[in-house]
């Protein structure tokens, strides 16, 4: 539906967080491996835009992106803060610790068809005019290329991707 949309944001939120400018050869890098996974990413947003659920009830876009990190060998913590629809898929171990926010959910009364043409899914139903279905997406894709550099011995450190904020910071772990 998106095309390569979640690919392109991918690069955005790693190249934002976590590649240094002056490193063209890592930058390269990590657009291949991102490139190498840009169907799967394309097929996950796609899901997460059909699902279109909106906050703290977006059940199965939650757990289509925490199972996607896991079988990608994530260590999963869901459930954080005690709200349902958040995790936090960890990879790796040190410092820095990366930590990068996906959001997925969706806004009420924005059912939309992937059309240039008004045409809702579900009349009044919710949709992804926001973009998080892309977003969340984009920022999981970002933490899987750091975790697959570091899996490569490329870099040092932890990769957190956190989805949803917390409503008790204090109670929120990054490890």
């Amino acid at each position: 539906m998106m095309g390569h949309m979640p690919v392109r944001l991918t690069l955005l939120c790693l190249s934002a967080y976590c590649l240094p400018a002056a490193d063209p050869a890592r930058i390269k890098e990590a657009i291949a491996r991102i490139d190498a996974r840009g169907a799967e990413l394309v097929r996950l947003s796609d899901q997460i835009w059909r699902y279109a659920e909106t906050a703290l009830g977006e059940t199965r876009s939650a757990k289509a992106l925490a199972d996607f990190a896991e079988r990608e060998g994530f260590r999963l913590e869901r459930d954080v803060a005690g709200l349902p629809t958040s995790f936090a898929a960890t990879y790796g171990s040190g410092r820095p610790v990366i930590g990068i926010l996906a959001e997925y959910d969706a806004l009420p009364g924005i059912s939309q068809q992937a059309t240039p043409v008004k045409e809702a899914l579900v009349a009044g139903g919710a949709g992804h005019g926001c973009g998080h279905n892309l977003f969340g997406v984009a920022s999981l894709g970002a933490a899987l290329a750091v975790k697959e550099s570091r899996a490569a011995g490329k870099l040092r450190g932890t990769s957190n991707c956190s989805a949803r904020r917390p409503k008790n910071p204090s109670t929120a772990r990054c490890t």
